[in-house]
């Protein structure tokens, strides 16, 4: 018998496709004239809203819309009793590049000095790509303060031991997209109180039992040490290494 499929046409083709895309197929008959039957695993094919078939001249295609996995198999093109194969095969779809989650504007969060400082960034996709870490645009680098962890689409940045010249806007960047995190580090407050006149007063000295209402306050130092109070006190002595104090 004479060849149906055209001397160039191979028996056998492989084609590959993106999930979501357009698959064809297509061969190339002797005749123009030659109809053709197309057959996925054995199975005749007919034309559908997604299946098309189409013939131009001597090219015949078969055309599938919104391929997915489901439609990857076995292809043939069959007339005269001939027959030309497609293996269609699906290539892995490209992740799309992550993008961080944008809340609305960020207050600034306020931290104590000596505190530590925590920071976490949600990815709205999961991703390996590297997550960078900046402050005011310089990249932070892994050290015995500054810890970098990832689970999952949550990266999260500690600093430990916050001081003032950590206060900075912090940022999490994937590719072009970022999310910023402004920081406040407050000092520590200096109480200043007043320095207690010193007296012996009833009851110093002997416990708090004496006639005055005396209140203890233990201190580091003895009188005239800077406590946090802030009304003047009268302070005694005490042997035991605090201060008698009554509050004015």
């Amino acid at each position: 018998p004479s060849a149906v499929f055209a001397k160039e046409q191979p028996a056998r083709s492989e084609v590959q496709a993106k999930a979501g895309g357009s698959a064809t197929l297509s061969c190339e008959v002797a005749q123009a004239g030659t109809e053709v039957t197309w057959y996925k695993d054995g199975k005749k094919l007919s034309a559908s809203s997604r299946v098309h078939v189409e013939a131009q001249g001597c090219s015949r295609r078969l055309v599938v819309q919104q391929a997915g996995r489901a439609d990857a198999g076995e292809y043939s093109c069959e007339a005269g009793g001939q027959k030309v194969f497609f293996s269609l095969e699906f290539a892995e779809r490209e992740p799309e590049p992550p993008t961080l989650q944008k809340p609305g504007r960020r207050e600034p969060l306020v931290v104590r000095e000596h505190e530590d400082i925590f920071l976490t960034a949600t990815l709205a996709t999961p991703s390996v790509a590297a997550v960078t870490w900046l402050k005011d645009g310089v990249e932070i680098r892994r050290s015995k303060r500054h810890e970098m962890a990832s689970l999952g689409v949550t990266h999260t940045l500690k600093i430990r031991g916050a001081q003032t010249l950590d206060s900075a806007v912090y940022s999490c960047r994937v590719g072009t997209e970022g999310q910023d995190f402004p920081v406040q580090v407050e000092g520590q407050r200096d109480w200043a109180a007043p320095r207690a006149p010193c007296v012996q007063g009833e009851g110093a000295g002997a416990g708090v039992g004496g006639a005055l209402p005396w209140e203890v306050l233990w201190a580091a130092t003895l009188c005239g040490a800077r406590v946090g109070l802030t009304a003047p006190v009268l302070c005694a002595e005490v042997a035991s290494g605090g201060l008698l104090v009554q509050r004015h």
